[in-house]
């Protein structure tokens, strides 16, 4: 949505920041940023680490790089007390419809084949809501005031794989089954302009306060799918 609606995105994550930002600091209140690992762009090989450069390749993210830097500048300059967490790709349960799982399970119950991008070659780190809610209330409890933290389960795989658990979770109830033709049930036609490859980040710092991630990608699938096809409502 940012690629047509950019200006939308720059007003609600840097011009909303700002207004939090000033509002922390009149009632000098610690802001606790939740930012996004996608603010370093995309990584071939290795992972970011918090301290590298940002380098955002699309207006999300440069809007959310932008309010990074705000944050940090006002720190410097007025004194704002802030911790900036930079989450991975999250998935759990009450996702916005967009995101990959509840539109998967959405196409496959309505008959149509999963869309994606760049032939499914992107990678993609995969960390639970739950896990990621635990580390920000561990990151606001013990974290060194002024500092960024990534969040991170480091589980990642591609989005072509990806889709066929979710195909298989969906049709079979197993990740252990095949689907007979699993390729007819997806789309590899569609290209996106400035696709990211790969987002890796690491968090060295998070998991030296006592942090690690309690979910399991290809354990909570199965029941995730069976969530999203029973309950959730478009």
């Amino acid at each position: 949505h940012s690629f047509d609606s950019a200006r939308h995105f720059m007003i609600s994550n840097a011009l909303g920041t700002l207004s939090t930002a000033e509002f922390c600091l009149k009632n000098r209140y610690r802001l606790l940023h939740i930012s996004t690992d996608e603010v370093y762009g995309d990584i071939i090989d290795g992972e970011f680490n918090e301290w590298d450069v940002l380098n955002p390749s699309n207006p999300y993210s440069a809007s959310k790089a932008a309010a990074d830097l705000l944050i940090q500048s006002w720190a410097r300059t007025h004194g704002l007390e802030y911790i900036i967490a930079r989450p991975s790709n999250n998935y759990g349960y009450h996702q916005y419809p967009e995101k990959l799982i509840p539109l998967s399970v959405k196409r496959l119950s309505r008959g149509k084949s999963i869309k994606l991008h760049n032939m499914g070659k992107p990678y993609r780190t995969w960390t639970h809501s739950e896990d990621t809610a635990e580390a920000i209330l561990l990151l606001f409890e013990k974290a060194e005031r002024n500092s960024i933290y990534n969040i991170s389960s480091q589980f990642e795989q591609m989005n072509k794989d990806t889709v066929e658990k979710i195909i298989k979770a969906y049709f079979m109830g197993y990740l252990n089954r095949s689907v007979p033709k699993i390729y007819e049930y997806y789309d590899l036609s569609y290209e996106r302009p400035g696709q990211d490859e790969r987002y890796a980040i690491a968090c060295r710092p998070l998991r030296s306060l006592g942090w690690k991630p309690k979910h399991e990608f290809d354990k909570d699938i199965i029941e995730l799918v069976k969530h999203y096809k029973r309950e959730f409502v478009w």
